[in-house]
């Protein structure tokens, strides 16, 4: 910082306005959360784009939207969880591009697309006695909702993971198959 003076001898310097910081009518302030200042002397601060979040004030950079969360518009400031019913099994997600496998349902926050993965955050395979179509978001059902896992038809058994409402197969010659509850599945009874 160099010190100047004007004519009658006052002395004055100039402090540029350092990266993270906006600086306008003579004071500096940092950019807020959301946004970003990526170089010296700006008087405005830029919203993080789609995809890209901040979460500290007075930040030159945004981060990209992390595995498992979407970053839907500008000026983030809090990644939101990958929605129910999704994959989110990359950074930088504006929105979810992949639904959950079929024969499993998929809470919020799934991180990836693979239910064999090492983590938490995967795919869970769906119950005996329902099926769960492509994008399955609950364990619940709702009948006729087909985010949600629904009953097999009458003489159908589903065994854990099915994905079609005719099931794993039809019901053995010489049984009868009833529903009995969602959650026990369908029972063979001779």
């Amino acid at each position: 910082m160099a010190s100047y003076f004007t004519r009658n001898q006052t002395s004055f310097s100039f402090v540029r306005c350092p990266p993270g910081y906006y600086c306008t009518g003579g004071s500096m302030e940092p950019v807020p959360r959301g946004s970003f200042a990526p170089s010296w002397d700006h008087t405005n601060f830029t919203l993080c784009p789609a995809g890209t979040y901040q979460d500290q004030r007075g930040q030159r950079e945004c981060l990209p939207c992390p595995v498992g969360y979407i970053c839907s518009s500008e000026g983030v400031s809090e990644p939101k969880m990958c929605p129910a019913g999704s994959v989110c099994d990359s950074a930088g997600l504006v929105v979810p591009y992949k639904l959950c496998p079929p024969g499993y349902y998929c809470l919020s926050g799934i991180k990836t697309y693979l239910p064999d993965a090492d983590i938490s955050e995967k795919p869970v395979i769906c119950p005996q006695g329902v099926y769960c179509r492509e994008g399955t978001r609950s364990i619940f059902t709702i009948l006729d909702d087909f985010t949600t896992p629904q009953p097999c038809f009458e003489g159908y058994v589903c065994e854990s993971g099915s994905f079609d409402p005719h099931g794993s197969y039809p019901c053995p010659e010489g049984s009868f198959c009833e529903r009995v509850d969602l959650d026990s599945g369908l029972m063979a009874t001779e």
